[in-house]
């Protein structure tokens, strides 16, 4: 058994000839992706907001710890 730590993520690399300012790639598949404003309402293509993604490995919180979740 390998003593090398577990990944916990994963890198992806891919050359896009067309990107524009602004881009970012595809989301990786399984992902949800969207772009909120100050309030966490989805904003419109286009329009500038925080990214943040859910994947199904995400966990939801932390075993019996309702106050650090």
């Amino acid at each position: 058994m390998s003593r090398r730590p577990r990944r916990t993520h994963t890198d992806h690399v891919e050359l896009l000839l067309d990107l524009h300012a602004g881009d970012l790639g595809r989301p990786a598949l399984g992902a949800e992706v969207r772009i909120i404003d100050e309030d966490g309402v989805e904003v419109p293509r286009g329009k500038v907001g925080e990214i943040i993604v859910r994947t199904g490995g995400m966990m939801l919180g932390y075993w019996n710890k309702p106050e650090e979740t």
